[in-house]
Protein backbone atom coordinates (compact mmCIF):
# COMPACT_ATOMS: atom_id res chain seq x y z
CA UNK A 1 0.00 0.00 0.00
CA UNK A 2 1.23 3.05 -0.93
CA UNK A 3 1.23 6.49 1.76
CA UNK A 4 0.06 9.83 0.87
CA UNK A 5 3.55 10.74 2.27
CA UNK A 6 5.01 8.69 -0.54
CA UNK A 7 2.64 9.58 -3.51
CA UNK A 8 3.50 13.58 -2.59
CA UNK A 9 7.02 12.46 -2.76
CA UNK A 10 6.52 11.04 -5.77
CA UNK A 11 4.93 14.37 -7.48
CA UNK A 12 6.90 16.34 -6.36
CA UNK A 13 10.46 14.58 -7.53
CA UNK A 14 8.60 14.90 -11.19
CA UNK A 15 7.77 18.22 -11.22
CA UNK A 16 11.03 19.69 -9.67
CA UNK A 17 13.09 17.15 -11.93
CA UNK A 18 11.29 18.72 -15.07
CA UNK A 19 12.18 22.46 -14.02
CA UNK A 20 15.74 21.33 -13.63
CA UNK A 21 15.65 19.55 -17.12
CA UNK A 22 14.00 22.45 -18.45
CA UNK A 23 16.53 24.64 -16.69
CA UNK A 24 19.47 22.56 -17.68
CA UNK A 25 18.26 23.02 -21.40
CA UNK A 26 17.65 26.45 -21.93
CA UNK A 27 21.12 27.33 -20.29
CA UNK A 28 23.32 29.35 -22.50
CA UNK A 29 25.98 28.87 -20.30
CA UNK A 30 27.55 25.05 -19.63
CA UNK A 31 26.44 25.04 -16.04
CA UNK A 32 26.85 21.50 -15.27
CA UNK A 33 28.25 21.32 -11.78
CA UNK A 34 24.98 23.37 -10.51
CA UNK A 35 22.84 20.58 -12.35
CA UNK A 36 24.81 18.33 -11.00
CA UNK A 37 24.33 19.43 -7.55
CA UNK A 38 20.55 20.31 -8.36
CA UNK A 39 20.23 16.76 -9.24
CA UNK A 40 21.81 15.48 -6.10
CA UNK A 41 20.33 17.60 -3.45
CA UNK A 42 17.04 16.80 -4.72
CA UNK A 43 17.23 13.30 -4.62
CA UNK A 44 18.29 13.12 -1.42
CA UNK A 45 15.88 15.30 -0.02
CA UNK A 46 13.21 13.86 -1.64
CA UNK A 47 14.69 9.75 -1.00
CA UNK A 48 15.24 10.86 3.09
CA UNK A 49 11.74 12.20 2.75
CA UNK A 50 10.46 9.17 1.88
CA UNK A 51 12.90 6.25 1.61
CA UNK A 52 10.10 3.91 0.01
CA UNK A 53 10.35 5.32 -3.21
CA UNK A 54 13.81 6.17 -3.53
CA UNK A 55 14.62 4.29 -6.41
CA UNK A 56 11.55 6.54 -8.28
CA UNK A 57 12.66 9.81 -7.18
CA UNK A 58 16.32 9.12 -8.79
CA UNK A 59 14.36 8.10 -11.88
CA UNK A 60 12.01 11.08 -11.84
CA UNK A 61 14.44 14.11 -11.01
CA UNK A 62 17.12 12.94 -13.45
CA UNK A 63 15.36 11.30 -16.29
CA UNK A 64 13.73 14.76 -17.67
CA UNK A 65 17.78 16.35 -18.08
CA UNK A 66 17.96 13.09 -20.36
CA UNK A 67 15.02 13.28 -22.25
CA UNK A 68 15.30 17.59 -22.52
CA UNK A 69 18.87 17.10 -24.27
CA UNK A 70 17.62 14.47 -26.31
CA UNK A 71 15.00 15.99 -27.89
CA UNK A 72 16.36 19.11 -28.17
CA UNK A 73 20.31 18.13 -28.99
CA UNK A 74 19.44 15.00 -30.34
CA UNK A 75 22.46 13.30 -28.14
CA UNK A 76 22.60 11.40 -24.97
CA UNK A 77 25.38 12.90 -23.25
CA UNK A 78 23.22 13.92 -20.39
CA UNK A 79 22.76 10.60 -19.05
CA UNK A 80 25.45 11.25 -16.40
CA UNK A 81 22.19 13.00 -14.98
CA UNK A 82 20.66 9.81 -14.24
CA UNK A 83 23.84 9.04 -11.88
CA UNK A 84 24.19 12.04 -10.00
CA UNK A 85 20.38 11.45 -9.10
CA UNK A 86 21.06 8.06 -8.42
CA UNK A 87 23.54 8.78 -5.85
CA UNK A 88 21.95 11.23 -4.09
CA UNK A 89 18.45 9.18 -4.15
CA UNK A 90 20.92 6.21 -2.62
CA UNK A 91 22.29 8.72 0.09
CA UNK A 92 19.03 9.61 0.81
CA UNK A 93 17.51 6.41 0.99
CA UNK A 94 20.33 5.45 3.76
CA UNK A 95 19.66 8.36 5.57
CA UNK A 96 16.10 8.55 5.87
CA UNK A 97 15.93 4.39 6.65
CA UNK A 98 18.26 5.26 9.68
CA UNK A 99 16.59 8.37 10.52
CA UNK A 100 12.64 6.95 9.87
CA UNK A 101 12.70 3.27 8.80
CA UNK A 102 11.15 2.11 5.20
CA UNK A 103 7.19 2.69 5.97
CA UNK A 104 7.44 6.59 5.38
Amino acid sequence: MTSGRSVGVSILAIAVGLVIGYLDSRSTRHDAQLTGIALAATSFVFSAASPRVAWFVGLAVGAPVVVFNYLLNGGYGSLVALGFSAVGAAVGYGIGRALFGVER
